[in-house]
């Protein structure tokens, strides 16, 4: 067993990991050691932008999540990615950049959250950045995580955003600017072609440092605990378990993997853990409570023209992209092909945006062709306008499903619980089709693929809601910030109760973030470097 003396552990190297262990490497003199379940990003699919989509279907480098049935969601069981290698979840997702709105932060310091304003937090978002192209008060040029404009030329993304404007929104060239709401395109962490994550970004970093230790393959089973000390941590690996004395204990497992693991270690509400043999170290009701995400709807259209990922998917032309991206750099594979973008309100009465936009240059998840045709209606030349609905009212939970640490957590998302929520999804479908029916994207339609795009039935239209919405990849707050009986950490990110042991993830979210949330992840890392050891 190694020493506690001056050990500082990080379990989990994903986009708060990743950033917080490189920070206190940097920083202080005490041993370092990140703990991660997976292995190295080794795959080129998970390195080539365009690969994204085969790499989240076929989950190599993943968890293998699945939700229970959601009665919101006509009662269906879905798939829920999450990253299980180094880099976590930014090593598989769609890489796009995108803070939240400054109201976000605001609202987290109004409920009490002392320190995390947007005045607060904006430095550390800039500390964090390296932006090839914008040079301003409200972006970074010096930090490891590099972010870039987006760049295909390809005019289905140019008639997107003029449709928008035509139908009477803004247009907007940057979503983390002054303001969030309009039309336009996303920033990308894409870096000479290839993913940026935060393990090509912060770990060359603290791999020169000598205090560093990074340990793959080290899967967390329970925390140590000395009364309501925590003194380290057991970890599998080979076979075997292994345990680690630390000074300060740092999770950043993630919204499932942290509640998980506090649960497993006897930290949580005594009715969760009673039922499986789990002895109560510390109860803490809030722990697996909370569960948010941005729950997304397609809205699909065949194009008219060859401007699609279905020209590009041919196997001929992909393997040659893949190749010509890995040793170059350059070429179409070098592109994630969601790049049009828009934040929206449902409603002149919505505070701030509620809807956020993807136009995707695809049907569907994107599969290698052959040279004939598919029976498959999404092999074809199409788009799709997702939909992601921003502040939703329903929670749900992870808890376990038996005292083994190495079995799969049950997540029950809760999705479409609250009836404001379908209306939201309904209100988006009308903008949609405004949109739509504005002559820039007109002219690339062939035909509209949701027929319940335009039909009058609201029950129609809100079966077809039910069961098509999928996951967001954006869950928050099962381990949320705040003073009142459910919150879990504080606002320096100690766990209420609990002596050395902070969390330092997506989890810790007190209400979800109008955008995608490695950002505002990466940030709430970045600070709490800052909390103990200030740079």
């Amino acid at each position: 067993m190694a020493r506690a003396a001056d050990t500082l552990v990080v379990i989990g190297a994903g986009a708060g990991g990743c950033v917080l262990a490189t920070r206190l490497a940097q920083r202080t003199r005490a041993r370092v050691v990140l703990l991660e379940a997976g292995g190295h990003a080794w795959s080129p699919l998970l390195k080539v932008p365009m690969a994204v989509g085969k790499a989240l279907r076929e989950g190599w480098h993943g968890w293998h999540y699945q939700t229970e049935p959601i009665a919101g969601a006509d009662g269906r069981s879905v798939i829920w990615p999450r990253g299980k290698v180094v880099g976590g979840s930014t090593s598989i997702n769609g890489m796009i950049y995108v803070r939240g709105a400054a109201a976000d932060f605001d609202a987290w310091a109004d409920a009490g959250n002392e320190g995390w304003r947007h005045a607060d937090v904006l430095p550390y978002f800039k500390r964090a950045e390296h932006h090839l192209d914008r040079h301003d008060a409200h972006h970074g040029n010096e930090g490891p995580w590099v972010v870039a404009r987006a760049t295909d030329p390809n005019p289905l993304y140019d008639a997107f955003v003029e449709a928008g404007v035509a139908a009477g929104f803004a247009h907007n060239d940057d979503f983390n600017g002054a303001v969030q709401e309009g039309f336009g395109r996303y920033d990308f962490c894409i870096d000479r072609g290839l993913r940026s994550s935060t393990a090509t970004a912060y770990l060359p970093l603290a791999r020169r440092c000598a205090n560093f230790e990074l340990i793959t393959r080290a899967h967390a089973t329970r925390l140590l605990l000395d009364g309501t000390t925590v003194t380290g941590v057991e970890y599998a690996t080979a076979g075997r378990r292994e345990r680690i004395e630390a000074s300060e204990v740092f999770l950043c497992g993630g919204v499932v993997n942290s509640p998980q693991l506090l649960q497993l270690s006897g930290i949580g509400e005594p009715a969760d853990l009673e039922p499986h043999g789990i002895a109560v170290r510390h109860a803490l009701p809030g722990v697996g409570r909370g569960l948010t995400d941005h729950v997304q709807l397609p809205i699909r259209f065949t194009c008219n023209r060859p401007l699609t990922v279905y020209t590009q998917i041919r196997a001929d032309r992909m393997l040659g992209a893949m190749a010509q991206a890995m040793f170059a750099g350059s070429g179409p594979a070098t592109r994630f092909p969601v790049e049009g973008g828009a934040f929206t309100r449902a409603s002149p009465q919505s505070p701030a945006a509620d809807l956020q936009w993807f136009f995707v240059r695809s049907l569907g998840v994107a599969r290698l062709r052959g040279f004939g045709r598919s029976n498959d209606p999404l092999m074809q030349e199409g788009f799709t306008i997702a939909l992601c609905m921003l502040q939703p009212n329903s929670r749900g939970r992870i808890g376990l499903r038996s005292a083994d640490p190495l079995s799969k957590p049950v997540i029950s998302p809760g999705w479409l619980d609250h009836p404001s929520e379908v209306d939201v999804f309904l209100a988006g479908m009308e903008q949609v089709a405004r949109v739509a029916d504005a002559a820039p994207l007109r002219q690339f339609i062939g035909a509209c693929l949701t027929a319940e795009l335009t039909d009058k039935d609201r029950a129609t239209r809100e079966r077809y809601v039910r069961r098509n919405t999928g996951p967001g990849h954006h869950q928050v707050g099962t381990c949320r910030m705040g003073h009142d009986a459910h919150a879990v950490v504080d606002a320096q990110l100690r766990v209420r109760g609990l002596d050395r042991l902070r969390i330092v993830d997506a989890s810790v979210m007190p209400n979800i973030v109008r955008g995608n949330t490695a950002a505002a992840t990466v940030m709430i890392a970045e600070k709490c470097a800052d909390l103990v050891a200030p740079s």
